[in-house]
C-alpha cells in the first residue's frame, strides 16, 4: 500500500466524518476540523487535542513501504 494511502487512512481514525482531509500535494495533508465550538478556548482545546492525538498516532505507527 502506498504510503499516503496508509496516512490518509492513519488520519481517518482521528477525525470526524464532519471534518475534510485532503491531500493537496504529494507529502501535504490538510485537516480541516468542523465545529470546534462556540468559544474561542473551546476551539482552540479542540484543535490542539486533535492534533496531539494524529501527532502521536502517526509518528508512532510503522509504515510499509512494499506495493501490495
Amino acid at each position: 500500500m502506498l504510503v499516503w494511502v496508509q496516512t490518509i487512512t492513519t488520519l481517518t481514525q482521528y477525525v470526524r466524518t464532519s471534518d475534510t482531509l485532503a491531500r493537496p500535494g504529494d507529502d501535504e495533508f490538510v485537516v480541516m476540523l468542523n465545529s470546534l465550538g462556540s468559544g474561542q478556548t473551546a476551539a482552540a482545546q479542540h484543535a490542539h487535542t486533535v492534533t496531539a492525538k494524529i501527532l502521536m498516532g502517526t509518528a508512532s505507527r510503522p509504515y510499509s513501504q512494499r506495493m501490495e
